[in-house]
């Protein structure tokens, strides 16, 4: 009986699926007492996470139930607070996992013991870091420290595609025939930092199909073709993407009803935390009385985790336009805009669907709106 638990929850693994207990041993080092927050790695953790209170060399016994096997981490609530922190990694791919733990920095004495997936991405990093580490900080150095459009920068670019290129080709052919979510996990990654590691869409698409059909219903399946889509599709010159609008009533509409004949259209996605997002709506709010007939604001406050606190967002600032919510990420809004480490943008979009302009400012909305 024992043998057939364990080849089912083997099978689990390497699916993904998963919705049995995992129980987390934990031990910290050198902190007198502190909260650790458990959340998976994607989720922003101002809004996301379980709090495991944890005490100096005592050891804790956390179990949760996990929908998937995905990357999770463990962060330090007190680090997290001070803006400086190194997230531990894990995959909850066992029943079972131990964690020897100490602050940031003394990170290289953190132990994990019981977690194949994370040895695993450990071993493909240390393979990719010893191919690759030293040609690309050589080249990446080159390239951001090149005056814009010279030669230099030119020469650089063409080195980075082809190194790029090469990455992808040893991160294809490495998970190839690997049955677990791993490559997968890794590549949304790729995708993740795609635009500041200057690959270029065309490289990505040559293996976009093949890294997903192999997989199942998991949800970083749908994060890929999402974060994929938009960096692909979502540009100046491009169809916007259709989302879900969700108001404080939890009705619902599209956004594709939001855009009329002969208007402009901005999407405005700010969170209660991001300064310069609030800036720059309170600003269009101070102009909105100038173009409020040929301008239609669809606004979206995330970055919230509860009803109640949308709405405390939406009521503190007031704008003078519609304000739909995104709750927990419920919609993937920011990814499907491009977003999902930023705290918002705007995006003004023609009657036609084209997106015209990226974070317009004033005056640029004035020229447009003036056509």
């Amino acid at each position: 009986m024992k043998e057939v638990q364990l080849l089912l929850f083997f099978v689990m693994s390497i699916s993904g699926f998963s919705q049995s207990s995992v129980e987390l041993i934990i031990t910290v080092h050198n902190i007198d007492s502190d909260t650790l927050i458990l959340a998976k790695s994607h989720e922003d953790l101002r809004y996301h996470g379980l709090m495991i209170p944890v005490e100096n060399n005592t050891q804790i016994e956390y179990s949760f139930i996990p929908d998937f096997i995905e990357e999770y981490v463990l962060v330090y609530n007190s680090e997290h607070k001070n803006g400086a922190y190194r997230p531990i990694v894990f995959f909850p791919s066992s029943s079972q996992i131990e964690f020897e733990l100490y602050p940031s920095n003394e990170y290289d004495k953190n132990m994990i013991i019981g977690d194949d997936l994370g040895n695993r991405k450990k071993a493909y990093r240390a393979s990719f870091g010893n191919k690759f580490m030293k040609i690309g900080n050589e080249i990446y150095g080159s390239f951001f420290s090149s005056e814009e459009n010279s030669a230099e920068m030119n020469s650089a670019k063409i080195r980075l595609d082809s190194l790029n290129a090469a990455a992808l080709e040893y991160h294809h052919e490495y998970f190839k025939d690997d049955i677990s979510i791993l490559g997968l996990n890794e590549y949304v990654e790729i995708l993740q930092n795609a635009e500041q590691m200057k690959i270029e869409p065309a490289a990505l698409q040559i293996y976009h199909q093949e890294i997903i059909k192999k997989e199942f219903n998991h949800p970083l399946t749908e994060r890929a073709n999402n974060l994929f889509t938009a960096l692909t599709s979502l540009k100046v010159g491009e169809k916007y993407a259709n989302i879900q609008l969700e108001n404080a009533f939890q009705s619902s509409i599209e956004l594709s009803d939001k855009i009329k004949p002969g208007e402009y259209t901005l999407l405005d996605l700010w969170t209660p935390w991001c300064g310069p997002c609030i800036r720059k709506s309170k600003r269009l709010k101070d102009s909105y009385s100038n173009f409020e007939d040929r301008l239609n604001v669809v606004g979206i406050v995330g970055g919230v985790n509860s009803l109640d606190d949308a709405v405390k967002a939406i009521e503190k600032h007031k704008y003078p336009w519609s304000t739909y919510i995104e709750i927990s990420d419920k919609n993937d809004i920011w990814a499907k805009y491009n977003i999902s480490r930023s705290g918002g943008a705007q995006f003004l979009i023609d009657d036609s669907g084209i997106i015209v302009s990226i974070n317009p400012t004033i005056e640029e909305l004035h020229t447009y709106l003036n056509k």
